[in-house]
């Protein structure tokens, strides 16, 4: 076979690989996402299943980082300012802090207003520690305090922890959880939110 017209074949075929549409990320074993009773910004009891029937977006953060958590909030809000119409009606963002002595309904509504985030359709939630942990573990966020705060630096609180957001769609299904590497595709992300509305 002539190798010009292998190559041509062949560049042609990735074109057109690219230019299909993205399906929708395959569920994890069926794997359902697990509920949680925690509050929101506004001290408002939020269960996951109260957002059955939408595609659901979820981070876990602490508000005093300085490091990762500003980097993961960017890509949930470059998802929501893309998604147009369908946030919030067909897609909700959820933030999930694993500090809860910090991070009370009355700090989350301040980092949340304060960065143009305290929006219908996104909520940032906290509660009792244990529920906080159990939540944080169920969905596979890992950290751990590291150093003392003290008196004059209580702001100061340190964690160190994964990067993690998680996708799940309008059943509960987990389809998707985005670690590490996979963050710096937020396209991909949103992609696959959008491949999940169609």
């Amino acid at each position: 076979m002539n190798p010009l017209l292998l190559i041509t074949t062949v560049l042609l075929a990735l074109v057109l690989a690219a230019c299909q549409p993205v399906a929708p990320p395959k569920a994890n074993h069926a794997e359902v996402a697990p509920d949680f009773a925690l509050v929101d910004q506004d001290s408002r009891p939020a269960r996951l299943a109260d957002l059955r029937g939408k595609v659901v977006l979820m981070d876990f953060i602490y508000t005093s980082c300085t490091t990762a958590c500003p980097a993961l909030q960017a890509i949930m809000e470059n998802v929501r300012r893309n998604l147009g119409d369908a946030f919030p009606g067909e897609v909700n963002l959820v933030t999930v802090t694993f500090d809860p002595e910090y991070d009370t309904p009355q700090v989350l509504k301040r980092y949340a207003a304060g960065a143009g985030w305290d929006l219908p359709g996104w909520r940032f939630l906290t509660g009792v520690r244990e529920e906080v942990e159990r939540a944080n573990a169920a969905y596979g966020s890992i950290y751990q305090r590291v150093g003392e705060e003290t008196a004059e630096h209580a702001h100061e609180r340190a964690f160190v922890h994964n990067t993690l957001i998680v996708l799940i769609d309008q059943q509960g299904t987990i389809r998707q959880r985005y670690r590490g590497p996979d963050l710096g595709a937020s396209p991909k992300i949103l992609e696959e939110v959008r491949a999940l509305l169609k």
